[in-house]
C-alpha cells in the first residue's frame, strides 16, 4: 500500500516541511513583515469593511486573505496564512512535472526543494505576497498546459486556462511570465507539430484578454502599464533618473549568486535541448524566460523583481542538467552543492532581512495618537512604511503622504503630520506645533488650511 503512493506521501512530506519552515520563519514576530505588509492588512479590513478595495490592485490574494480573516478572525494571520500554506504547495506541480519528464523521484524531490527552500521565494513570501502566489499559481498553469500537450485532453487544457485566469488576478509580473511562457510554446508547437496547437491557443486568448481588460478597466489594478513603462525605460524613451529600491546585503548577495546560477545555466540548456527533442516543449520557453530575467541591461527599477523570478525558472534547467549524469551518487553529489548555496543564502534572508518595520511597541503608540485626536483628523505620513501601519489603525480615507495630497481627501481636519522620531530626513516647518510626542513618533498640528 505505501509503495503505491510513495510519491503522494512524498509529496506530502516535502510540502510538511515547508510549512513548518515557513510558519518558523513567519511567526518569529508577532506582526506581519517588510513596508507591503501592513499594505495587505489595510486591502483586507477595507475590503471586509467596504466590500471592496482600498488601493486598485489586482484582487485575487486579497479576496483569499478575506476569505482566512473568516475563519481565523484576526487580520494579521490571515495575511500570514498565504505563505504558510498556500506558496508551499507549489512543490506538487514541480514534483509531478519533474518525475514524469525524468523518472527520478530523486530529481522530482530536488526540484521542489529548490524552489520552495530558494532565498528568492521565501523573499518573495515576506512582503511581495501577491507576486509569490502568482508565480506559485503560474507553476500549475504550466504543470496542466503541459499535461495538456502531452495527453492531448481538453480537461486539462480547460483546467490550465481556468489557472490562468487566477494568475492574471494576482499579480502583474506572473500574469507576464505566463504570457511570455505560453506564447513561446505556441511559437515552438507552430515549428514542430502543429496538432498540439489547439491546446494551448484559450490560454493565450484568455491572457490577452487579461491584458486588454486591464488596460481599460480597474480590474489589475492598472499594473498593466507597468509593462509600458519597462518598455519605454529599456528602449531609452523615458528619461527618468534610475530608481534603484534598496535591497539588504543578504539580499543582494542572493540576487548575484542566482543571477550567476540562471545565466550559467542557458548555455548547458541550450545544448540539451539541442541534444534532446522530449525536452524542448520546456527548455526552449524555460531559457527564453531566464535570458529575460538575469538581464543585466534591465532598467534598475525593474531588474531585481525579474531577477526574483529565478525562484520558479530555476528548478527545471537544473534537474535536466543533472538527468545528464548517470549514477545516483554523481547526482547527489551534484545537487547537494546547488541545494546548499542555496539554503545558505535563504537563512540570512529568513533570520535577518525578513521583519516588520515597526515593533508592537510602537503599533501602540499609534493607537493612542489614534485615541487622542477626533475621528476627522487626517493624518500627513512621509514615509511610506509607515503610512501603511498608520492606514491598519485609522481610517485610510483620512491617511496622505504629502500635503499635496490634502485637497483630496474631504475632511477639512486637524491635520496632523506624524513622523518618527528617528525620520530626520521629513522635519516639520517652526510653524508647526508639537500636538503629541511620545516615544517613537512626534505629531504636529498643521496650520488651517486656507
Amino acid at each position: 500500500m505505501v509503495r503505491r503512493y510513495i510519491n503522494e506521501l512524498i509529496m506530502v512530506v516535502i510540502y510538511a516541511l515547508a510549512v513548518i519552515t515557513y510558519y518558523t520563519i513567519f511567526t518569529r514576530y508577532e506582526l506581519v513583515y517588510g513596508i507591503d505588509g501592513p499594505y495587505y492588512i489595510v486591502q483586507v479590513k477595507y475590503l471586509i469593511t467596504h466590500g471592496r478595495q482600498y488601493y486598485p490592485d489586482p484582487p485575487l490574494t486579497f479576496y483569499v486573505m478575506a476569505l482566512l480573516y473568516m475563519v481565523v478572525k484576526d487580520f494579521t494571520w490571515a495575511v500570514k496564512l498565504v505563505p504558510i500554506l498556500l506558496i508551499p504547495l507549489g512543490v506538487f506541480p514541480i514534483y509531478l512535472l519533474i518525475l514524469r519528464e525524468t523518472h527520478s523521484k530523486l530529481l522530482a524531490v530536488s526540484a521542489s526543494a529548490i524552489y520552495v527552500f530558494n532565498p528568492y521565494t521565501i523573499r518573495l513570501s515576506g512582503d511581495l505576497i501577491k507576486n509569490a502566489l502568482g508565480l506559485t499559481l503560474f507553476l500549475y498553469t504550466l504543470y496542466f498546459t503541459y499535461l495538456s500537450i502531452k495527453e492531448r485532453k481538453w480537461v486539462y487544457a480547460a483546467v490550465a486556462t481556468t489557472l490562468s485566469v487566477a494568475v492574471g488576478l494576482t499579480h502583474i509580473l506572473a500574469l507576464g511570465t505566463q504570457l511570455a511562457f505560453t506564447t513561446l510554446v505556441l511559437t515552438y508547437l507552430a515549428l514542430s507539430d502543429r496538432s498540439r496547437l489547439k491546446y494551448v491557443v484559450p490560454i493565450l486568448i484568455i491572457n490577452i484578454a487579461l491584458v486588454v481588460v486591464g488596460t481599460y478597466t480597474p480590474l489589475l489594478g492598472w499594473d498593466v502599464f507597468k509593462g509600458l513603462r519597462y518598455v519605454e525605460e529599456l528602449s531609452g524613451l523615458e528619461s527618468t533618473e534610475p530608481i534603484r529600491k534598496p535591497q539588504p546585503p543578504a539580499v543582494l548577495k542572493a540576487l548575484a549568486i542566482e543571477r550567476v546560477l540562471g545565466i550559467s545555466l542557458i548555455a548547458s540548456s541550450v545544448i540539451i535541448a539541442f541534444k534532446r527533442r522530449n525536452t524542448r516543449l520546456l527548455l526552449i520557453p524555460l531559457i527564453a524566460l531566464l535570458i529575460f530575467a538575469n538581464n543585466p541591461l534591465n532598467p534598475p527599477e525593474f531588474e531585481w523583481r525579474f531577477l526574483l523570478l529565478n525562484s520558479i525558472l530555476l528548478p527545471i534547467p537544473i534537474v535536466y542538467l543533472i538527468n545528464e549524469v548517470r549514477g545516483c551518487l554523481v547526482r547527489v553529489a551534484l545537487l547537494i552543492p546547488i541545494v546548499m548555496v542555496l539554503i545558505s543564502q535563504a537563512v540570512p534572508i529568513a533570520l535577518i532581512h525578513l521583519r516588520p518595520t515597526i515593533t508592537p511597541l510602537e503599533l501602540n503608540e499609534l493607537r493612542e495618537i489614534n485615541q487622542k485626536f477626533p475621528n476627522e483628523t487626517v493624518y500627513v505620513v512621509p514615509n511610506v512604511a509607515l503610512k501603511y501601519w498608520v492606514e491598519t489603525i485609522m481610517n485610510p480615507e483620512n491617511v496622505v503622504k504629502s500635503p499635496k495630497e490634502l485637497s483630496e481627501v474631504p475632511n477639512k481636519g486637524p491635520y496632523i503630520l506624524l513622523i518618527s522620531n528617528e525620520d530626520l530626513r521629513h522635519r516639520p516647518p517652526p510653524m508647526f506645533r508639537v500636538a503629541y510626542r511620545g516615544t517613537y513618533f512626534t505629531a504636529y498640528l498643521m496650520p488651517p488650511r486656507p
